[in-house]
């Protein structure tokens, strides 16, 4: 019997925004440059497998948290561990999910918009952001809540612009490791 699930995990967090909200999000000219369309945290997400034959129209940001999983695409398996994200662009088969001995904890996104392309450098690659006394991962798990909990007070016009700057926020912090990583250095010698 096989047991891989897609969703269901205890304490699992999501939000799917409807497809009302996307073609607001989509209308409008500030969040129409990017944009969240599904949000979520799974927690020790055992027996966890998605697998996708023609992708999605989004892009999709997976961010290890602990354990470890995998994620196949373009003929490539690549293992994420703690610390480590991937983002898989729209449109293309892939499949991922946890590894069976230690199952991920993961923070997900789904994204879209028309000024994606700002983050090619970052998609369909490991991006590597280990522990360090300067990694500020606890700051972007926060800017993650952020997005989260701002789209669960509602689908107000200046709750989704806000959540767009927070995603772009959150991407520059993964294509510009260094500098988000410096600022905690300044921080730290003033």
């Amino acid at each position: 019997m096989d047991k891989r699930i897609g969703e269901g995990f205890k304490g699992e967090r999501a939000i799917i925004l409807p497809y009302n909200i996307r073609e607001m999000l989509a209308a409008n000219p500030i969040t129409e440059q990017l944009y969240v369309t599904h949000i979520g945290y799974y927690p020790f997400a055992k027996h966890h497998f998605r697998k996708r034959e023609k992708g999605t129209n989004q892009y999709i940001l997976i961010y290890c948290e602990k354990g470890s999983g995998w994620i196949e695409f373009n003929n490539e398996i690549h293992k994420l561990t703690r610390n480590m994200s991937f983002i898989l662009p729209a449109n293309q088969p892939h499949a991922y999910g946890a590894d069976d001995k230690n199952p991920w904890s993961i923070y997900w996104m789904h994204f879209m918009g028309s000024k994606v392309s700002m983050f090619s450098q970052i998609v369909n690659k490991i991006i590597d952001t280990s522990d360090s006394y300067d990694s500020r991962n606890l700051d972007r798990i926060q800017l993650f809540e952020e997005i989260f909990q701002n789209l669960e007070m509602g689908y107000s016009v200046e709750n989704l612009e806000y959540t767009t700057f927070c995603l772009m926020y959150y991407l520059a912090s993964l294509k510009y490791v260094v500098q988000y990583r410096e600022v905690k250095k300044q921080k730290s010698l003033m």
